[in-house]
């Protein structure tokens, strides 16, 4: 797989657990300060918001569990790319991307290194913009772990995405799900890793996509857990307004796809080549809807293959 995980390097890192341990004498950086580091940056945020008067995304409420630390990294290596985009709309900012996962064990000080480079970013937005109100200082919460900081890192991203210029688009989305198609094709018999494209069906909408992907995520837990990878679970408590949003389907490919990569690494997935189904020259929610439909047959697949 060593020409894969080259190939999505920019996009995603398999990283290493993320200790929990609390803050002590020695300064050691805890979960806890990384959460302290994300209110802070969202302060930041509302500030260019309200003076760049970009409305608010509609409110939703979700839970997540079974949180994993690569949730938290891949989630923030989204929220410093959405924050160098924000860069880039307002001040000219060249494209960057994300600082690469350590080699050894990642750890809360990682985590946060990636929420202050995109800290940094919005500090460039703030001088351009000529805010320069201090943000008010968050207190440290030791109840807080790494559930609230994946959750306030999605919410910050989230925001960042109604305040640029170039919103994520179905584009993206699609190369996401074409990726997890990649990784789990490396896991599958020869002749069968690609099932066929299914019929395309028009009228499909970004709700439809999004509990597709759910779908999927449910199907990779039985497999996952016979590997040792924890899936998380997310829970709509409630929906926002107007329901899914290109972001949030792409937020829950990136997670599906993390932890796919996880387990096709535990599962030492062979190296293969990317599905040639034809590209759409505009990409709608229901050719990714087609896609999402190709992944679960792959996952299927899977749960009657391995360890046959």
């Amino acid at each position: 797989m060593k020409h894969l995980v080259c190939l999505i390097s920019f996009w995603l890192t398999v990283v290493a657990p993320l200790g929990t341990t609390q803050a002590d004498e020695t300064g050691k950086i805890t979960p806890q300060d990384v959460f302290k580091a994300v209110v802070e940056l969202r302060s930041e945020i509302e500030q260019v918001r309200v003076v760049m008067g970009r409305p608010k995304p509609t409110p939703r409420t979700f839970r997540v569990r079974d949180v994993e630390p690569r949730h938290v990294y891949y989630q923030a290596q989204t929220l410093f790319r959405k924050a160098n985009q924000l860069a880039q709309d307002v001040v000219g900012m060249t494209r960057q991307a994300p600082r690469p996962a350590p080699e050894a064990d990642i750890q809360p000080a990682d985590v946060l290194g990636l929420v202050n480079d995109a800290q940094l970013q919005i500090k460039t937005v703030k001088d351009a913009l000529g805010v320069g109100s201090a943000y008010p200082y968050a207190k440290l919460d030791k109840r807080k772990d790494l559930p609230d900081v994946l959750h306030d890192i999605v919410e910050a991203g989230r925001q960042l995405n109604w305040m640029m210029d170039r919103l994520v688009g179905w584009d993206i989305v699609y190369d996401r799900v074409i990726l997890a198609l990649t990784y789990m094709a490396g896991v599958l018999p020869d002749g069968r890793r690609y099932p066929d494209l299914p019929a395309h069906q028009t009228g499909k909408f970004p709700d439809d996509v999004y509990d597709r992907l759910m779908t999927c995520m449910e199907l990779s837990r039985a497999p996952a857990k016979k590997h040792g990878v924890t899936v998380l679970r997310i829970e709509i408590l409630k929906s926002a307004e107007g329901g899914a949003t290109p972001v949030d389907v792409y937020d829950l490919a990136t997670t599906i796809l993390s932890d796919i990569a996880d387990l096709t690494w535990r599962m030492e997935g062979k190296d293969v080549a990317p599905p040639d189904y034809p590209h759409p020259d505009r990409v709608f929610p229901s050719h990714v809807y087609q896609l999402v439909k190709v992944l679960e047959a792959q996952l299927t697949l899977l749960a009657s293959v391995d360890g046959n």
